[in-house]
């Protein structure tokens, strides 16, 4: 089997997938939704630790604001104040994203006026200011 023929039958399995499930009765579907978001945690940290070098979890901070906003805009519940809108999905979750994004250049904003050894050490090695010049 060709490379390219089994990409196009993955991606038409992934397609057809929920349908089946929900047809079927089998309710997978929550359970690998579930596990994709620990999956995208996962990569998070891969292209931070593996990529930067650095053991930065502020991340998942931002990842946990954006969840966050994403549950007051599609809560059911009567307690939360945006009960009642009938919003879109997709809607919310560009709402989501952009209020984790907000947060995410107002704190990197306030870091960025530090002084402080941490602060300038960080920015150095994100900068690139850390990396070798070829001789070891």
């Amino acid at each position: 089997m060709r490379p390219a023929l089994r990409w196009a039958a993955l991606v038409v399995a992934l397609l057809v997938y929920p349908f089946v499930d929900k047809a079927l009765g089998l309710q997978t579907v929550h359970a690998v939704s579930d596990g994709m978001i620990y999956v995208l945690l996962a990569l998070g940290l891969n292209i931070v630790v593996g990529y930067a070098g650095l053991l930065d979890l502020g991340y998942a901070a931002f990842f946990a604001i954006g969840a966050y906003a994403m549950g007051l805009l599609n809560s059911p519940v009567a307690g939360s104040p945006l009960y009642g809108h009938g919003w879109s999905f997709w809607v919310c979750i560009w709402i989501a994203a952009a209020v984790s994004a907000r947060s995410s250049r107002s704190a990197s904003a306030r870091s960025s006026r530090s002084r402080s050894v941490i602060s300038v050490t960080s920015r150095s090695t994100s900068a690139g200011g850390a990396r070798s010049n070829g001789s070891t």
